[in-house]
């Protein structure tokens, strides 16, 4: 839980600074407005009815290729029948595997709540500012880690050093927007 928290600060923070580093000072502050409902949208869809205002964008933002690498949107049939599933086999051999699958299950889940929801924000801030939905899936996804973007060797590297993408990538972005921007390099002072 304290990993989901940190990440989820850091990647807010980040996508505050890049959208204002790059002259998006009222999409940051949309951002920060958007991300609690955002929030509740991803949950929403992914363990939920999937039937609110939220769900319906994140299903528009992933269809217009916001969609994380790492993440595997299920509908709702899906989970319950994984769910009908694993309540089968905890009545069967090898409980103690299932639950600790399950509980894995559960941080995948909750991470995704966490990670996605601030580019969704973002994705909704764009929108709201008149942006093309193409061009604001890609900024959103954009914003902070792109997990799609590895390079040959990014799975082999990140094996080797935990979060290696993620660790490149954020100097990256953060290095781009100090040296490129003036707003950049005043807000990293």
């Amino acid at each position: 839980p304290v990993f989901w928290i940190t990440n989820f600060q850091r990647d807010f923070g980040m996508n505050l600074y890049m959208n204002i580093a790059e002259g998006r000072s009222d999409v940051a502050a949309g951002t920060i407005k958007n991300v609690a409902s955002a929030m509740n949208g991803v949950r929403n869809a992914r363990f939920g009815d999937g039937k609110n205002e939220w769900a319906e964008i994140l299903r528009d933002f992933e269809k217009e290729g916001g969609k994380i690498g790492w993440v595997e949107p299920k509908t709702i049939e899906m989970r319950e029948k994984e769910l009908k599933k694993r309540i089968e086999g905890f009545q069967g051999k090898r409980k103690t595997k299932r639950f600790f699958q399950a509980i894995g299950d559960l941080v995948d889940n909750t991470n995704e709540i966490f990670e996605v929801s601030t580019r969704l924000a973002t994705y909704k801030a764009l929108l709201d500012k008149g942006y093309s939905k193409k061009r604001a899936s890609v900024i959103a996804k954009n914003i902070t880690v792109n997990f799609n973007k590895k390079g040959e060797m990014g799975h082999m590297l990140n094996q080797g050093w935990l979060f290696y993408n993620a660790s490149i990538q954020g100097s990256k972005n953060v290095s781009k927007a100090m040296f490129t921007t003036k707003r950049g390099a005043g807000l990293a002072t």
